[in-house]
């Protein structure tokens, strides 16, 4: 019976452990969208200071234009994982920029998104968080 018990509650601390693990690196995931994500924001940002708009897609950062938009590289308007970015203009003038994540299934957990506020001009991190960009 104490047997029973012991290899029970081995089982349940290696699910535990296993747990932990796959939380932490779903987190490290997110950092690296959320680290490649910052510069499109910052630059979705500008574009709205010069359009008065922002983005309706990436093409548009990475298009010259007469306009004077910041410009990306192609590469920069996509998340790690080779996944165009998702921009979704909200009714009340805010933007979200979302990633699919590493599954590159836009709309589940893995995702990763900013939204930038229209009213406050900050960058909200999975809409609550401000963004604190590193600073050089």
């Amino acid at each position: 019976m104490k047997n029973k018990i012991m290899g029970v509650g081995f089982i349940v601390l290696l699910g535990l452990m296993l747990g932990f693990f796959i939380v932490q690196g779903r987190h490290k995931e997110k950092d690296k969208a959320y680290a490649a994500m910052t510069p499109v924001a910052e630059s979705m940002r500008e574009f709205r200071k010069l359009n008065g708009r922002y983005p309706l897609k990436g093409s548009e950062l990475a298009e010259p234009a007469p306009t004077g938009s910041p410009y990306l590289s192609l590469a920069q308007i996509m998340d790690p994982w080779s996944t165009e970015y998702r921009f979704m203009l909200q009714g009340n003038g805010d933007c979200e920029l979302r990633s699919a994540g590493m599954n590159k299934i836009f709309d589940d957990q893995d995702d990763a998104f900013l939204l930038l506020t229209n009213r406050t001009e900050e960058i909200l991190v999975e809409g609550k968080t401000p963004l604190r960009p590193k600073q050089k």
